[in-house]
């Protein structure tokens, strides 16, 4: 009886995580690189990834193959401001093609439904670039629109530094005579975020070798961390324990 009775709550709790994990899980066909924000729009989540892939989800769960943008790129990023989706995508860069010059672009449409009569891109106008030589690769772009209504764009990547310049919220183009300003280095992916009124900085970073305890680490291992900065223009931290700052909250062993 008592073997039987063990049996009976040990496939209990088996199936009881079988559900927690499908509960946790997203459905559908969700396959894509780099997948920026996810946005709603007439009722449906839209999101975008490298290679210019889309996806479409009625519930934010459950996702299928959506409209790929106009043009091909690398980590897409999304924003939805007054009446306009903004875009940004990269155009080579990355190493891609052998090289780290590059592009950052913009276009905007007044919705994310292809079946709306307001979909449809426009613009697709360059707003950072790097030459391949310089210590920048113009890829993985990010938007912030910060309380003040300002927007702002970060790109770079472990290729020099992180770089951010400011455009105009109404059309996307970079502000006339706005100059970039480095604000990290040996980053990638950044996604600037505000939180208790200071800007955050999580981005993707090589860990640094440890011995010991079993988490000796190996080239080719990445983790997300964050770093914070008291203005929006940087310099930004990774050694604030107060903040949480420099802690790894995911990583990944190759």
């Amino acid at each position: 009886m008592k073997s039987q009775i063990l049996v009976s709550t040990a496939t209990s709790i088996l199936l009881l995580l079988s559900q927690l994990k499908q509960a946790f899980a997203v459905d559908g066909d969700p396959w894509i690189h780099d997948p920026s924000t996810v946005l709603l729009c007439n009722g449906k989540y839209y999101t975008y990834g490298t290679g210019g892939s889309g996806l479409v989800s009625d519930d934010g769960w459950t996702w299928h193959s959506g409209a790929r943008l106009p043009i091909g790129g690398a980590a897409p990023d999304i924003i939805h401001i007054g009446d306009r989706y903004l875009v940004s995508i990269a155009v080579t860069g990355g190493g891609l093609g052998g090289g780290h010059a590059g592009g950052v672009r913009v276009m905007w449409s007044k919705s994310l439904d292809t079946n709306s009569p307001d979909y449809g891109f426009n613009d697709n106008t360059v707003v950072a670039t790097s030459d391949g030589a310089e210590d920048c690769d113009a890829i993985d772009p990010s938007f912030l629109l910060d309380p003040n209504g300002r927007l702002w764009l970060t790109y770079g990547t472990f290729f020099g530094f992180i770089r951010l310049v400011e455009l105009d919220p109404k059309t996307g183009h970079r502000i006339e005579g706005n100059q970039f300003v480095n604000i990290a280095i040996d980053n990638e992916a950044t996604d600037l975020v505000y939180r208790d009124g200071w800007p955050f900085a999580p981005s993707n970073r090589p860990l640094p070798r440890q011995h010991g305890r079993g988490h000796a680490q190996r080239r080719g291992q990445n983790g997300s961390g964050c770093q914070w900065s008291p203005y929006r223009t940087g310099p930004f931290r990774a050694n604030d324990p107060g903040r949480r700052c420099g802690e790894i909250f995911l990583s990944l062993r190759s």
